[in-house]
């Protein structure tokens, strides 16, 4: 009987002993699988990591790569622009020179511009001063010679047209008159003296109409001008506006001129009013 209960004992005892080592391997194994698992992890990290190292690398390298060759380019390019910046410096230079004697050129042809344009100034005033005597003395064709020889030196001198215009319209050339006076306009638009004279041409050639308009364009410029009241006053006169007439004689009157007797009876007698 002992011997039976020992050898049960001893039956299950190996019973256990097996249990406990297939537990223990089972255990083992799952353990070395777990730790097959993290090393296998862990070499693909490691893989990973040498894959982006060497990808770094190749990018260094790379880099140094282009680095070297932008080294040669920045050395060509310096060696060219110094290079190149003597070579401006010298044409600087050059041009420096060249504008120092341009300029000294411009000095001297300014100074021999002035001398010239003094000259002219002179000739033309010569001109104009003998002209003005001639037409005083009445020798209106020396004087249309004169200003003609002032505008050849001066084109631009309004002065000039309106002196000959005056002495055209002392030749009775009106149109020629009429011409001067418009031109001396044109250049100086405020020449209360052309826009009289053309007034006073107008007058004489029957175009009363016009010779008012200028008269009035005298009268805005100068409205203290009695001579110009009076002479607009007779051509109102002529156009038979007798009432306007009379208002420009007595603004001439008032301003001190002295209307011509003669002029004030033909009036009376076309106005039938004694003022």
């Amino acid at each position: 009987m002992k011997k039976l209960l020992k050898k049960a004992a001893k039956k299950n005892e190996a019973t256990l002993l097996r249990g406990e080592t297939a537990r223990l391997k089972r255990g083992l194994n799952a353990k070395i699988k777990g730790f097959e698992s993290q090393v296998k992890s862990r070499v693909e990290e490691i893989e990973r990591k040498r894959e982006e190292i060497e990808s770094l690398i190749a990018n260094l390298q790379m880099k140094d790569r282009v680095i070297e060759e932008n080294k040669k380019d920045f050395s060509r390019l310096e060696k060219e622009s110094s290079s190149k910046i003597e070579e401006l410096e010298s044409k600087v230079k050059e041009i420096s020179v060249e504008l120092a004697k341009k300029e000294e050129d411009l000095r001297t042809s300014k100074k021999l511009l002035d001398q010239r344009e003094s000259e002219l100034n002179r000739l033309r005033d010569e001109y104009l001063n003998r002209g003005v005597t001639c037409v005083k003395k009445g020798q209106d064709d020396q004087a249309i010679f004169d200003f003609t020889k002032a505008l050849e030196v001066n084109p631009k001198d309004h002065k000039a047209y309106n002196n000959r215009g005056n002495a055209y319209l002392h030749k009775r050339q009106y149109d020629q008159a009429i011409s001067d006076f418009t031109k001396a306009l044109e250049i100086n638009p405020s020449d209360d003296k052309a826009y009289y004279n053309r007034g006073i041409t107008y007058g004489e050639r029957g175009q009363y109409d016009q010779a008012i308009s200028d008269f009035a364009k005298v009268l805005e410029i100068n409205p203290k001008d009695s001579e110009t009241y009076y002479n607009r006053g007779i051509n109102y006169y002529f156009m038979k506006e007798y009432g306007k007439s009379w208002e420009d004689v007595k603004k001439a009157q008032d301003l001190g001129y002295k209307i011509p007797p003669k002029f004030l009876d033909n009036l009376r007698k076309a106005s039938g009013r004694q003022n």
